[in-house]
């Protein structure tokens, strides 16, 4: 069995790496700051990783396999509107940034250290696969008449991401509307867009 005080070093690790990473950006943060944050050796770190870019592998790993995991769920529902998919994919996308606020500002703003890297070659195919899964509930949307037949999937898909990405840089548990509000405000204005009446 592994020491408990094993598995808490990697976590603080892992918990200072995801603060200072949405803090201060990943280019920002060295292992030095990350060891700083979480009152530990230089032995620690290199216990459990090789690189800080292990790190960003870790975290990008955890999230997208979650939420793609999540987004599979919706997609393969039975006796469910696309249009009701759409709105729970929508939901889930803000739920996570609810929850999960570091992990998905890091998602979002990190993304250009694993757009070429072949390591991250994995990331960036789960990340497609969930881009995928809103692309298609749309097509499948137009194809039974819910959504217009002018509406381009892709645009909406990366719109939809794009969209509550960049609620990473302004959202906050404690502002004047809730996390549920907000989402409504963005699913009305989407399903405005292209939904037939």
């Amino acid at each position: 069995m592994r020491n408990s005080n094993t598995v808490d070093s990697k976590t603080k690790i892992l918990n200072s790496a995801l603060s200072l990473f949405e803090k201060n950006g990943y280019s920002g943060t060295s292992v030095n700051d990350i060891l700083n944050e979480a009152e530990l050796t230089k032995g620690s770190f290199y216990y459990f990783f090789q690189s800080k870019e292990d790190l960003l592998y870790l975290i990008h790993e955890s999230f997208i396999e979650n939420l793609l995991y999540d987004s599979q769920e919706i997609f393969n529902s039975k006796n469910t509107t696309n249009k009701e998919k759409l709105s729970q994919l929508v939901s889930l996308l803000w739920d996570s940034l609810y929850k999960y606020k570091d992990n998905f500002t890091i998602f979002i703003q990190e993304y250009k250290y694993i757009a070429a890297d072949d390591k991250f070659q994995v990331i960036r195919e789960k990340r497609d696969q969930f881009a995928n899964i809103i692309t298609q509930v749309i097509e499948d949307g137009i194809k039974a008449g819910e959504f217009k037949s002018n509406t381009d999937p892709k645009i909406i898909s990366f719109g939809i991401v794009g969209l509550t990405g960049w609620g990473t840089q302004w959202y906050r548990k404690d502002g004047p509307l809730s996390v549920k509000e907000i989402n409504k405000i963005y699913l009305d204005m989407i399903l405005n867009g292209i939904e037939n009446h």
